[in-house]
């Protein structure tokens, strides 16, 4: 459950807010709060968590091949994540 709750934070809330303002910082014209909104709503990664807060608010369950792949790959996530994070440690320390 806290790990669903930090995600949920992470995608709603941390993304946004961040692509936001790395655009912004980017951005190189007089109106940047305007274009900055009108980047968002065009990026396809707030597009999508928009999409499945959609498809989950209107309780459509994925096909059951869809549903397989996401479940290997949620038993999966937990290894992975943290062989990535190690060989993230492994190479920073390297360089330092």
């Amino acid at each position: 459950m806290p790990f669903s709750l930090t995600l949920i934070v992470e995608n709603l809330i941390m993304l946004p807010l961040l692509l936001g303002m790395a655009d912004m910082a980017e951005s190189q014209t007089q109106n940047k709060l305007k274009e900055t909104l009108k980047n968002l709503v065009k990026n396809p990664i707030i597009l999508s968590i928009g999409a499945g807060i959609a498809v989950s608010a209107m309780s459509i369950d994925p096909p059951e091949t869809a549903s397989r792949m996401i479940e290997m790959l949620a038993n999966t996530v937990t290894g992975i994540a943290l062989f990535t994070i190690g060989g993230g440690a492994s190479v920073s320390r390297s360089k330092a």
